[in-house]
């Protein structure tokens, strides 16, 4: 358990946490990843085109040259490119059901994905392990995110879990055109944030502004704010509509005596 302390933990090994691994990994900060899938992969090949307009900001900023020489690279190459420095620190085939924070550092309990458990949400308590206690915890781990919906203090959203609550209005199509470019743009973000507090303080507790940006507690207590208004908008329509209905036959009710 002493192996984990004072190490950073990234829940998911997709865009954003793999592009915010390789920049720890570059700057010599510990760190583990971890993520339910296990190989081998599967890649989405078909429908639109892979959107990334900002690649090369991408490979600059993480001092990286793509695997395959594509003009157009595909979801396996830019994968592949992003595990070849970091492959060492990532932890296959777990599933995190919660995070504890404690006066030591932060503790996950988890279970792991066998062939039994992995399209379901049964487990068996004897399975389920506890492991810490991590500096921090960062969720890239999309929008069902569980460091999200756990909404602890001085834990961070990257990449589609922390954008889920943001642009609601689109119905998530910006995401759907350019997400692992943005992706692997708040990995690297972040991470040169956390790079520059660690080396002031040697904390990775965020202030001001970048904490009300990628704070996992902020970004949640909005998250149902917003959850209440919709839900209050959504009454006052239904009240309004049966109103509406209920006025309307009154009134043909009335006509109808005459």
């Amino acid at each position: 358990m002493d192996q984990e302390k004072g190490k950073i933990l990234i829940i998911g090994a997709s865009y954003a946490g793999l592009a915010l691994g390789n920049i720890l990994s570059r700057n010599e900060i510990p760190f583990l990843i971890i993520d339910n899938k296990t190989p081998p992969f599967t890649y989405i090949t078909g429908g639109s085109k892979f959107n990334l307009p900002s690649l090369q900001k991408i490979l600059q900023g993480l001092e990286l040259q793509l695997s395959k020489n594509e003009s157009s690279p595909s979801r396996e190459t830019i994968i592949t490119t992003l595990l070849q420095r970091i492959k060492c620190h990532i932890r296959y085939g777990e599933k995190v059901y919660s995070i504890e924070k404690c006066k030591d550092g932060y503790y996950i309990h988890h279970v792991e994905v066998t062939n039994a458990y992995k399209n379901s949400r049964n487990w068996k308590g004897e399975r389920m392990q506890r492991s810490g206690p991590f500096a921090t915890v960062i969720g890239a781990d999309g929008v069902l995110s569980i460091c999200r919906t756990c909404g602890i203090d001085d834990t961070y959203l990257i990449g589609d879990a922390r954008w889920v609550n943001d642009r609601f209005y689109d119905l998530g199509f910006r995401r759907i055109d350019r997400g692992a470019d943005l992706a692997m743009l708040d990995g690297i973000e972040f991470g040169n944030i956390l790079v520059d507090c660690y080396e002031k303080s040697s904390t990775f507790q965020l202030n001001g502004i970048y904490k009300q940006k990628y704070c996992a507690y902020g970004l949640f207590q909005k998250s149902k704010r917003r959850k209440r208004v919709m839900q209050s908008l959504f009454v006052l329509l239904v009240s309004r509509i049966l109103y509406l209905i209920l006025w309307n036959d009154a009134g043909n009710s009335e006509s109808n005596r005459r």
